[in-house]
């Protein structure tokens, strides 16, 4: 893995044109052996997809959560702030 790391923090992530095309067609490092390049975007796929899963989680955790705090309050908050502003609408609430 730390070659792979090397390779991308020399060509970048997103860059189809690596820095090592001009090398010979037998080189490691050559994309058109294409070993290399398809072992880093598989393994860098991976990680994004799995970034992608951590993020959708967290979003379904914090929105659950807000779903669930909605639910719960607020009944009680809109029967505070009626009865804050208009004493004869608490009772609707």
């Amino acid at each position: 893995m730390s070659i792979c790391f090397d390779y991308w923090k020399l060509i970048g992530p997103g860059k189809k044109t690596p820095l090592f095309a001009k090398t010979q067609k037998n080189d490691f490092l050559n994309p058109a052996n294409g070993s290399l390049e398809r072992g880093c975007w598989v393994y860098s796929l991976s990680i994004s997809f799995y970034v992608f899963l951590g993020r959708l989680f967290v979003l379904v955790l914090v929105s659950s959560a807000l779903c669930c705090e909605y639910l719960v309050f607020s009944k009680f908050i809109w029967v505070i702030l009626g009865s804050i502003v208009s004493p004869k609408y608490s009772s609707i609430l």
